[in-house]
């Protein structure tokens, strides 16, 4: 075999090395390692809950006094702050100590 032949044997076997790839990682791979699902615009919840690794809830965003409100939680699970929209359309925030004891809060009562 000459040095041409060699050259011509090493292409032929490094395209369909290529080739094999290709077509391997098409049909043996999974669909869902294919192609990464589109976000959605727009998801609809009444609440969302974000949890730690323990699955204590840390965080709330939902409208359980029928108004918008985001609730964060300490580790124990009490509730710390509060973000919320009133009926009235006008906001208001509160942080609580661990006694909960209101710290600050606005409006003031």
């Amino acid at each position: 075999m000459n040095r041409k032949d060699y050259f011509v044997i090493l292409g032929v076997v490094a395209l369909f090395s290529f080739l094999g790839g290709v077509v391997g990682s098409r049909t043996l791979m999974p669909a869902h390692a294919q192609k990464q699902p589109k976000p959605a615009d727009v998801t609809l919840t009444k609440s969302l809950k974000v949890v730690d690794d323990a699955g204590n809830t840390r965080l709330e965003i939902g409208t359980p006094f029928g108004e918008p409100a985001i609730f964060l939680y300490d580790s124990e699970g009490r509730s710390r702050a509060w973000f919320r929209l009133r009926r009235d359309n006008d906001a208001s925030i509160m942080f609580v100590d661990k006694e909960d004891k209101v710290v600050w809060q606005t409006p003031e009562k």
